[in-house]
């Protein structure tokens, strides 16, 4: 079941790339934000993982070098959980130049819709997409703000990845392929805000059931901090995208 969920998630990145690509806009922004905060508070960060396009393509890459280039860039573990928070930094800085200029999300999408940007805006979005090829999404990881954004709305999620620790045979393999640097082995659930629900920790899982999406573990308090501000990134954006786009 896992695997046929894998496969319609790689069918759900083909189709909103496409999407994308074509420009077309299926439905208006109001609905599609507050269908997207229902689901993230339901499973957590899943639009990073299925839908974002500039997500998928980095994905795409990733697969292709590790295929054809089969090179790693390594960053070490310390210097790696510290660069992990420097997206929530173009979250609440995202007005900046500096920031802006490191978006290659929406360089990406604003090219797609015909804007023009500045030959040092296209060589980093190109950049990040070239790096893409050694590293698991690098732009999504380290730098960008509706990643960041969304990661903190589904920080709220009910449902979430669960370890049995009692089949767990610590091969660490789940650690090993999460695109986001997630640490899964050591944990009964996952509470990250990185964690982007792709489930691929659960399909490289070697022990079958050891993985999998349950109701999320109120009684560990860490898990409990977790959801009380995955709760109020939820309110606070909501109120924000109903006066954006309420009367749209």
């Amino acid at each position: 079941m896992i695997k046929n969920l894998q496969k319609f998630r790689l069918v759900t990145q083909l189709l909103f790339l496409a999407l994308t690509i074509l420009s077309v806009k299926l439905f208006k922004p109001l609905p599609v934000k507050l269908t997207i905060f229902s689901i993230s508070f339901l499973v957590g960060t899943y639009y990073c993982g299925w839908i974002c396009s500039f997500g998928s393509l980095q994905s795409f890459i990733r697969s292709f070098g590790k295929k054809y280039i089969k090179k790693n860039i390594v960053i070490p573990e310390k210097l790696n959980n510290i660069l992990l928070y420097f997206r929530y930094i173009t979250l609440f800085f995202s007005l900046g130049y500096f920031i802006t200029l490191l978006d290659g999300r929406k360089t990406f999408l604003g090219l797609i819709a015909g804007k023009t940007f500045s030959y040092t805006f296209i060589f980093i979005m190109i950049s990040l997409l070239i790096l893409s090829l050694f590293i698991d999404r690098p732009f999504c990881k380290y730098l960008c703000p509706e990643g960041a954004r969304y990661g903190a709305i589904g920080s709220s999620r009910l449902f979430t990845i669960t370890r049995n620790s009692n089949t767990c045979i610590n091969c660490s393999l789940c650690d090993k392929n999460c695109p986001m640097s997630v640490k899964i082995s050591n944990v009964d659930s996952v509470s990250s805000p990185h964690c982007i629900s792709c489930g691929e920790c659960i399909v490289k899982c070697p022990k079958q059931g050891t993985l999998s999406l349950k109701l999320r573990n109120f009684k560990d308090p860490k898990s409990l901090i977790f959801f009380t501000i995955g709760l109020y990134f939820l309110y606070r954006t909501t109120i924000f995208v109903l006066n954006r786009f309420g009367g749209m």
